[in-house]
């Protein structure tokens, strides 16, 4: 049986009689949370890793942006309405937050997930090594001399496929290639604030058939985002 590495829009959790549980909030970015992976001294030798993970960093959404705009805007009035009591203040009269309303990924939490990917290499390099595919493997490919026994499943959402390609720059490098055809390079929230770290994209970008293979899978909405096709949630 392969090792199954399911990386999620998730929460990495540890039990919480574990040295690394540290109480995850929903919208707390991972510099702010404890714990390493690698000092976790486990009573026996993983053979198998599954592994739910959150997205990194993203911007935020338009609900945020509209409470951001008004608070700036009374801010702004009652400067005005106090006539300028203070010059050292009088720059809120020209401050635009910036914040880009889109959700998406940024350099940040790129960073994030590819830092993970090295720490959970590193904590289990005997899970992340390629191995060599038997004659009657179905998933061996003629074109690769081996393969990772890796499965990786996200939401449709760029931030996710994002995150996850992160992870595995950070494990693997760009030493991959998936099995399965992937289109995550044609969504239109990918790749728009990765800055330096966009390389994660280059085993999609420019694909290398002799380096060891995986599974990608990145539209699993069904399973991860179920929620979203229930009528009385949306309610």
């Amino acid at each position: 049986m392969p090792h199954l590495l399911l990386l999620l829009p998730l929460l990495f959790l540890f039990p919480a009689s574990s040295p690394l549980h540290t109480p995850y909030g929903s919208k707390a970015p991972y510099r702010l949370i404890g714990g390493d992976i690698r000092e976790f001294k486990f009573p026996c030798k993983p053979t198998a890793l599954y592994s739910l993970h959150r997205h990194g960093t993203r911007n935020i959404g338009e609900k945020h942006v509209k409470k951001i705009n008004l608070l700036i805007k009374s801010l702004k009035e009652h400067y005005k309405s106090e006539g300028g009591p203070s010059p050292e203040l009088s720059w809120i009269l020209d401050f635009e937050h910036g914040h880009q309303p889109d959700k998406e990924l940024v350099e940040e939490g790129y960073a994030e997930l590819l830092g993970q990917g090295k720490r959970f290499a590193e904590a289990f390099p005997h899970l992340f090594a390629p191995s060599s595919p038997s004659s009657s493997s179905p998933s061996s490919s003629s074109s690769s001399s081996s393969s990772y026994n890796i499965e990786v499943g996200t939401t449709s959402k760029g931030r996710c496929a994002s995150s996850a390609l992160s992870f595995l720059h950070g494990a693997l490098s760009s030493h991959y290639h998936i099995l399965n055809e992937s289109r995550v390079l044609d969504k239109e929230d990918v790749g728009r604030h990765c800055g330096a770290l966009c390389g994660v994209y280059t085993p999609l970008s420019h694909p290398d058939p002799s380096t060891p293979a995986l599974s990608f899978h990145h539209d699993q909405d069904a399973l991860l985002r179920y929620y979203s096709a229930c009528g009385r949630y949306k309610e």
